[in-house]
């Protein structure tokens, strides 16, 4: 049986994609929380603890970008596992945010039903060793 493992944040300006990734089966692991803006976006980040966020890097006008958004969640949260997505496919951007540690993964729209999948478990997955390594590493610092 399968337990809910995490909470996933997306967050895009388009309500077809919000559509679209809310009528997607992903299992009961996942919990989603739909986001049209920055500021339900915050909202649900101070009322829970994200394992994944899945932003969108164009979010609108008189809005940050997706990896302003991001660099924010860091801060926030060193060990959620970040994704930007966007449809204008730009390697060297993607490049550059992973070598800045800014996001951990980089999707193109459109996905596939199975990329996603595959990349929201990866995400859990990390998510959860990098709070566990941060819980082991404050108790080995406690006891030392």
């Amino acid at each position: 049986m399968n337990l809910p493992v995490g909470i996933v944040l997306v967050v895009d300006d388009d309500p077809n994609v919000l559509k679209a990734l809310g009528r997607l089966d992903l299992g009961p692991q996942f919990s989603l929380r739909l986001c049209a803006n920055v500021a339900e976006a915050k909202r649900v980040m101070d009322e829970n603890e994200i394992e994944v966020a899945l932003i969108d890097q164009h979010l609108g006008l008189n809005e940050p970008t997706g990896l302003d958004l991001l660099a924010h969640l860091r801060e926030r949260d060193a060990d959620c596992f970040r994704i930007i997505f966007t449809g204008a496919a730009d390697l060297a951007f993607a490049v550059s945010a992973i070598n800045q540690g800014l996001i951990d993964a980089f999707l193109v729209k459109p996905w596939t039903a199975e990329h996603l999948l595959s990349l929201l478990n990866q995400g859990c997955e990390t998510s959860l060793l990098r709070r566990h390594n941060r819980q082991l590493a404050c108790e080995l610092a406690g006891r030392n």
